[in-house]
């Protein structure tokens, strides 16, 4: 009797989580630091607590989904939730350049009472739809089930550009907030979050691009969901096909750089250099039929600029 008479209803929807980094002379970090200290400021007064955190090396105050701290090659600024759905419109004001390295949007909508596997009935529909469509790899997921926060579905790698999650919002609140509702939420990163960003930036309602968004990743996996009837699914793709190596220069670039220069610049360059494998005797005692040892490296660094000199 309840399924006959379930209407499907989107709760909220938009902008859920915002990554940006700025070089340190950026216009907008002055005027970004007084907007983040009013924030903080009316949390301590209501008193939420505020705290100093160092994601990625930036150090910086956290409180209520915000983070902006700064490290010796720039800022960054971070918020989540309903701040992210308003500090991007702030973003947009201020103009300017600058890196967005992470986007994530999401819609929270109305399940049917009786769809409480929805888990499972997610994993078998994207698992049939992949086979059918003859694709090699099957899909990556990850499953949180029967926990007191409700179960949870990711699909995809969390290291990739796109990764999806799907969980009980209902339960993930604790009660505070009307029953069977789910969340879907899609995360992007490297050029698919600029790609978003620009659509972002000269949408209408971040809203409506958060609904076609979501709805276009999940129809993409063979997911139609009631909340889907009567929306316009778009499905961001790359313009540029990354290779293997180019990923993961650019994982070192942008997460290893760092912490091997501060270790350099400690002294602690030949434990760096054996904590990578690239010592004389790392590289013999694994090379079995290799080509013959190159010399290891001379770490140095100009500027920011990772300099390797091979010595004799």
């Amino acid at each position: 009797m309840g399924d006959r008479f379930f209407q499907a209803k989107i709760v909220s929807a938009g902008c859920d989580w915002l990554t940006v980094t700025f070089k340190p002379d950026a216009p907008q970090v002055r005027p970004l630091q007084l907007l983040v200290q009013s924030v903080q400021d009316e949390a301590t007064q209501r008193g939420e607590e505020v705290k100093m955190i160092s994601p990625q090396g930036y150090n910086g105050m956290s409180v209520q989904g915000l983070f902006f701290g700064g490290r010796e090659d720039g800022y960054m600024l971070r918020c989540s939730g309903d701040l992210a759905d308003s500090f991007y419109r702030e973003l947009v004001a201020l103009g300017g350049t600058y890196n967005i390295t992470r986007i994530d949007f999401q819609v929270t909508a109305k399940r049917r009472p009786q769809d409480r596997n929805f888990v499972e009935r997610l994993r078998k529909t994207i698992t049939a739809a992949a086979k059918a469509a003859g694709r090699v790899r099957p899909p990556v997921f990850g499953c949180v089930e029967n926990s007191q926060r409700g179960d949870s579905l990711t699909i995809g790698s969390r290291t990739a550009e796109r990764f999806i999650r799907v969980y009980d919002k209902s339960l993930e609140q604790h009660g505070k907030i009307e029953p069977d509702l789910l969340r879907w939420e899609v995360e992007y990163k490297g050029e698919l979050a600029q790609n978003a960003w620009s659509m972002l930036c000269n949408a209408a309602s971040s809203m409506w691009l958060a609904i076609s968004l979501v709805s276009g990743e999940l129809q993409a996996l063979g997911v139609f969901e009631d909340w889907m009837k009567d929306t316009a699914p778009i499905r961001i793709k790359t313009t540029h096909n990354y290779s293997t190596n180019e990923r993961r220069l650019d994982w070192l670039q942008n997460h290893v750089r760092l912490t091997v220069k501060r270790l350099v610049e400690d002294g602690l360059q030949s434990e760096v250099i054996e904590a990578l494998g690239l010592s004389e005797e790392s590289q013999v005692s694994g090379a079995g039929n290799a080509e013959p040892f190159n010399p290891p490296l001379q770490m140095s660094f100009d500027g920011d600029e990772l300099k390797e000199v091979k010595t004799a």
